[in-house]
């Protein structure tokens, strides 16, 4: 069993926020309860996480420039509030690469989650399917896609880099629409 690079195992539940904020006590929620942003979010995380991991989570590829655009580009989106609309009949759903979903939220590819929760990656497939939420699964996540497959109870979406041997990266793809190749990584290692 992998050690937990929690900075403090016992605060391994709480190092994250998803379904297993349900099984907090009281204390806990009210404390989750005052996290307003994502930025609280994000300051309550690196209080529980070791230095390594975080470092992990956070950082970006080479000098970071396209993170600190696509940060830029996050600042300047705008929620226009509808004020006095009638929103009982609201339909969020969407269909997306021939699949209805029921609302345009797809969790992102994140590798690695057990470096922060023992549960980590499975804990996210759990979490995806109770929330009725597509999950694309990375291609570096610390499981199995057999554990995935097993342990999923609503659509699953699978990331893949290209790989060194085409045909194998062709013969992937060519069988599942759900599956996404990513061609950000040229240098494996190098994220």
């Amino acid at each position: 069993m992998r050690p937990s690079i929690v900075s403090n195992p016992a605060d391994a539940d709480t190092a994250t926020f998803g379904l297993t904020a349900l099984r907090l006590g009281a204390q806990e929620r009210a404390r989750l309860d005052s996290l307003l942003s994502l930025f609280d979010f994000q300051a309550e995380a690196q209080k529980k996480i070791s230095h390594g991991a975080w470092e992990r989570i956070t950082g970006a590829s080479a000098d970071e420039i396209t993170m600190r655009w696509n940060h830029e580009a996050y600042e300047h989106i705008r929620l226009k509030p509808r004020i006095l609309v009638d929103v009982s009949k609201v339909d969020t759903r969407v269909k997306l690469f021939g699949e209805e979903l029921p609302f345009p939220i797809v969790l992102a590819p994140t590798g690695a989650q057990s470096f922060v929760h023992p549960e980590g990656d499975l804990a996210s497939v759990r979490g995806a399917g109770a929330a009725k939420a597509t999950l694309c699964f990375s291609s570096s996540a610390s499981i199995k896609v057999e554990d995935v497959a097993k342990a999923a109870t609503g659509s699953v979406w699978f990331q893949l880099y290209v790989q060194r041997d085409r045909g194998f990266t062709v013969l992937a793809h060519s069988g599942d629409p759900h599956l996404f190749l990513e061609f950000t990584v040229v240098v494996p290692g190098v994220v």
